[in-house]
């Protein structure tokens, strides 16, 4: 078995950092080199140590390496340290790691992730992590971890298993997305990764199989189909199968009741239109009311050739 060689590197750029040449005193900054480059410290950023051993090491009592965790914590917001797991997380461990990558890389993390205790930690380390394809492998482990119950035991050996399998399944969905899809940004990278938490890797690739088939490559596509089996409780492609069925049936009969509806005449009262007798009636005043008008204008004429 092959173990990689334990150094770390410090970047130049912790000198040129603002927070740490103007704010930090001597003894911050000899505190910080110590928590980048102690004996404990792993490939993902996160480490056990006690305090005591933080004071054997670096020459500090047990109450300045507190106040110290304090200040790094509260002020710098540069660590987190569990009490109870006696875990150290250092929040941009990520920004100047990672410079290499590869399958040795890879499983080193992996592994190494596994035996976090504190899984806060990992989230907080993976935010400022800048490779993509490592930040997945934080973002995986924090989400279908941290909310789930654990078991005194075995209990914490299956989740990590349940992590694991969720690794791979979203590996096998990202690489369906990239082929058919196309480039995986971060934010579908997100996205990804907590639908196959939710539906895992079968439904998650028929929701995007059904996007295809509809000539669409788009992620709200997906996202919308997603949501309407989460409001079906969709399971397993049985249920959505039956889905399916009961939207066609609901269709048919839709389309059938339209089909069907009785086309009813209109009430008697409606467009009426008047008896013989009252359009006798009414043509009779019209025609008297006309030899009226004529007969005015006679004798109006009458007047004129009279008087002209």
């Amino acid at each position: 078995m092959y173990i990689m060689a334990k150094f770390r590197m410090v970047h130049t750029a912790f000198w040129d950092d603002s927070k740490v040449n103007e704010k930090m005193t001597p003894e911050d900054r000899y505190f910080f080199l110590y928590l980048l480059t102690n004996g404990n410290t792993t490939e993902v950023g996160i480490y056990q140590i006690t305090k005591e051993q933080m004071a054997c090491e670096t020459g500090y009592s047990i109450e300045s390496i507190h106040s110290l965790l304090q200040r790094f914590t509260e002020h710098y917001k540069l660590i987190k340290y569990s009490e109870e797991t006696c875990e150290m997380a250092i929040r941009n461990w990520g920004r100047y790691h990672f410079n290499e990558g590869g399958k040795l890389i890879m499983d080193c993390i992996q592994s190494e992730l596994k035996l976090v205790k504190e899984l806060s930690l990992i989230q907080f380390v993976a935010e400022r992590i800048k490779k993509p394809e490592i930040k997945k492998m934080y973002t995986l482990y924090y989400d279908s971890l941290y909310d789930a119950p654990m078991v005194q035991g075995q209990g914490q050996g299956q989740e990590q298993n349940r992590a694991s399998r969720l690794y791979f399944q979203y590996k096998n969905v990202s690489s369906f997305y990239q082929n058919n899809f196309g480039v995986e940004s971060p934010f579908i990278t997100d996205k990804l990764t907590h639908a196959v938490n939710e539906f895992g890797e079968i439904i998650v690739m028929e929701a995007m199989k059904k996007t295809l088939s509809g000539n669409k490559r788009n992620w709200n596509y997906v996202n919308g189909i997603l949501k309407k089996w989460r409001d079906h409780k969709v399971k397993t492609l049985d249920d959505i199968k039956a889905l399916d069925i009961e939207i066609e049936n609901s269709r048919s009969q839709s389309s059938g009741h339209r089909r069907s509806i009785r086309i009813e005449n209109p009430p008697a009262w409606f467009g009426k239109h008047e008896t013989a007798e009252q359009s006798n009636e009414i043509d009779a005043d019209f025609e008297r009311e006309k030899q009226e008008l004529l007969a005015l204008l006679k004798k109006r004429e009458q007047k004129i050739n009279k008087y002209g």
